[in-house]
């Protein structure tokens, strides 16, 4: 738990104070957040004009110990972890700045790990295939599920971007 130093008042709310550690008080009280389904950690807040507003621990850290976000950044996550909402490990960056951390700390979802998908690697690979032998797009929809403009997409590389090594060798 943080010192009492490391604490500092939410601007603009009923009593609500934040540690460096990221941790959330009002009073004595400590909350407990509660996980998005992305993993980032939320908190409702009650603020002087009585709305209650959630929001996201790290930008809530951010904004009080960073100062506001600035136009066209994000709080970034240095190591990776969402729920790691300690000022030593959050910064500002632009939107691909965190791209970029995310592929380096691999926690970037695309492919077939991406929630929505509807189609495998392997399926991605033989789709991008039949196109470039000139299959129709609208069959190779309706077999996969998908749309034709998505298979379009596949075979032009704009979805599923392949290497050429998995596009040629089927992995």
């Amino acid at each position: 738990m943080a010192d009492r130093d490391d604490w500092q008042v939410i601007p603009g709310s009923k009593g609500y104070e934040v540690s460096r550690s990221g941790d959330i008080r009002r009073g004595s009280r400590m909350l407990k957040p509660y996980p998005t389904r992305g993993g980032y950690l939320l908190i409702g807040i009650d603020y002087e004009d009585g709305v209650r507003r959630r929001r996201l621990v790290h930008q809530v850290v951010c904004e009080v110990f960073k100062g506001r976000i600035p136009l066209g950044y994000k709080c970034c996550h240095e190591n990776g972890s969402r729920s790691d909402n300690r000022e030593s490990n959050l910064r500002y960056g632009t939107r691909t700045e965190n791209m970029a951390d995310q592929y380096r700390h691999g926690t970037r979802v695309f492919g077939e790990r991406a929630g929505r998908a509807k189609l495998t690697q392997d399926q991605a690979i033989e789709v991008r295939r039949r196109v470039a032998a000139g299959e129709g797009q609208r069959a190779l929809g309706r077999e996969y599920g998908i749309s034709h403009t998505q298979v379009g997409a596949i075979g032009r590389g704009d979805f599923w971007k392949l290497s050429k090594r998995e596009l040629h060798n089927g992995r």
